[in-house]
């Protein structure tokens, strides 16, 4: 790094003379310590030429500018690419689904906090590039997070620390519960837990005042928790259970207008909810084996 600050500071200098001796625009060429002999480390190209602009130094020229700073090491599957993490800080979303994760990457939980290998790499692109790719500072809250199709067996608690999300999609894993910190996500506008293998919910786990859609058919469930908090819900899922009953509390959800919950164990419904289906006639009311 030291190298570098040193070249740039001479190419501003070389810049000042040149400029005033009537030349144009100054270039000083600086080379890094001799390529090693072909083979020995894949023969990196690090000739580069320092220009200045606007009283900035740009280095232009590097076959891998990024290799002088950056960690070679390639990501493994449970690891998140640096495209990612910056496409994911511009627009909310992070889609992770069909990557056979068996584990959620520990990045997803803290894309806003730089570490010492993306700060080397930000002080190469804003000193250096004057680039506007990495302004992290002006980075949104990840909204969208897409983990379905993958091998998941465990949502682990830090979920908690995506307070802002607002979809989250899960289905398509291996999960048989779901953290109790799932409740902190007071933004959640849908969650899809579908073609999973859970066989209860922690009877908090629905109490997310803002959640419209929720889905959990295609799992082994054999009971619902009171769903009375759910006051915006629109759709629910709970198809292709083992549910024996649904609680009295879907009475209770005046914004409700399409309930699936065929293929379950269900013989009867209970007076209240044989009302409901009466007083909603365009309630989607499928209880058949």
């Amino acid at each position: 790094m030291g190298d570098v600050g040193n070249a740039s500071a001479a190419g501003c200098t070389n810049a000042r003379r040149g400029a005033s001796r009537g030349r144009g625009q100054a270039v000083s060429r600086f080379v890094r310590p001799k390529k090693p002999p072909a083979g020995a480390n894949g023969g990196d190209n690090t000739d580069g030429v320092v220009t200045v602009r606007n009283n900035r130094p740009i280095v232009r020229g590097f076959a891998d500018a990024g290799a002088i700073f950056a960690d070679k090491k390639s990501c493994s599957k449970n690891e998140l690419h640096p495209q990612e993490i910056k496409s994911a800080r511009r627009s909310g979303m992070l889609n992770l689904s069909n990557r056979a994760l068996d584990e959620v990457p520990a990045k997803v939980f803290r894309l806003q906090e730089v570490d010492s290998t993306e700060a080397k790499q930000l002080t190469l692109n804003m000193s250096l590039d004057n680039s506007s790719d990495d302004r992290w500072w002006e980075s949104v809250d990840l909204s969208k997070l897409y983990l379905n199709s993958n091998s998941l067996t465990v949502l682990p608690p830090d979920i908690r620390l995506l307070p802002c999300l607002t979809i989250l999609d899960l289905s398509d894993n291996q999960l048989s519960t779901l953290p109790q910190e799932i409740t902190e996500l007071k933004a959640l506008h849908r969650l899809t837990v579908s073609h999973n293998k859970l066989t209860q919910l922690p009877h908090k786990i629905l109490h997310l005042p803002e959640l419209r859609v929720l889905k959990m058919d295609h799992n082994e469930l054999t009971c619902l928790p009171d769903l009375m908090e759910l006051t915006l819900l629109d759709q629910l899922d709970v198809s292709h259970n083992k549910l024996t009953a649904l609680p009295d509390s879907i009475c209770y959800l005046t914004h409700l207008t399409n309930l699936c919950a065929s293929h379950n164990n269900i013989k009867e419904l209970t007076p209240e909810l044989g009302d409901l289906s009466g007083e909603l006639p365009a309630l989607n009311w499928v209880t058949s084996q």
